[in-house]
Parts: C-alpha cells; sequence; structure tokens
C-alpha cells in the first residue's frame, strides 16, 4: 500500500518536471533570426552571403529573387545531402539567407540545416516575407534563369 501511494505521488512530479525540461530546453534551443525585405535588399550579392530559394525548381524558375540559388527542401533529406550542401556553396562559413513562398518551408530548412548537419543558427536568416512579400514591391527584380 505504502509502495502505491509513492507511486501515485511520483508519477505525476516525474511528468510535471519532464514538461518543465522540455519547455526550458526549447526556450534555450537557438533560434533562426527572421529578416525583412530591406535586410535581404542590402545583403543580395554580398561577398559570404547566399540567398537560397527552398521552393521546388519548377517554382524557382518560374520566377525568384535574383541572384539566388535553388537547394529544394526536399534535397534535404537524400543520402548525399551534405555533399550537396557544399557543392552549392552552403558552407558552415557561409551566411545564409533562406526564403520561400511565404517563409514556412524556408524555416524547416533552416531547423534542419541546425538539427541534422550542424550550422549555426547565427549563420542563417529566414527572409518570413519569402515571394508573396517580394512580389508585393513593384520595384523589386526576379529572374527566370
Amino acid at each position: 500500500m505504502k509502495y502505491n501511494i509513492k507511486l501515485e505521488i511520483a508519477a505525476p512530479v516525474i511528468f510535471l518536471l519532464t514538461i518543465v525540461f522540455l519547455l526550458f530546453a526549447t526556450w534555450l534551443e537557438p533560434k533562426i533570426e527572421h529578416v525583412d525585405q530591406d535586410f535581404l535588399k542590402s545583403n543580395i550579392g554580398k561577398n559570404g552571403v547566399l540567398v537560397v530559394d527552398v521552393r521546388d525548381e519548377e517554382d524557382f524558375y518560374s520566377g525568384h529573387i535574383n541572384g539566388a540559388i535553388n537547394f529544394p527542401l526536399s534535397d534535404l533529406r537524400i543520402k548525399a545531402a551534405a555533399a550537396a550542401l557544399a557543392r552549392a556553396g552552403l558552407t558552415k562559413r557561409t551566411a545564409i539567407i533562406l526564403y520561400c513562398e511565404r517563409g514556412a518551408l524556408s524555416e524547416v530548412f533552416g531547423e534542419t540545416l541546425i538539427r541534422e548537419f550542424g550550422y549555426s543558427a547565427q549563420q542563417i536568416k529566414n527572409y518570413s516575407g519569402g515571394m508573396k512579400d517580394w512580389l508585393s514591391n513593384s520595384n523589386n527584380i526576379t529572374s527566370q534563369e
């Protein structure tokens, strides 16, 4: 009987401590900085900065930010992804600005670079407005090459 009482008290306490630990660990996890159109414009073409469109090739070639390269999110799932990242210039010494249509997939891409490939959150930025925001300004240049 005594054993059951201790277990009845211990189980909820352990559960609560686990939840607190997980929340704290998530809070401490490095976050990717979200940037706006002005930040992107001021960094396109800078030495050591790579602008990456993470949409699929069809979307990329239908119109993308001039100066961006394409590395689809789906390509992070292939076996040779690390080598493909290096060939594309996405190294751990490169500042990387990611974008997609609205910013959600590029956020996942950045988190995957950090979690699975060992990149630093400090080197990755997410243009969270994506192509939708970029196209809202008629002065912005797009390319289909």
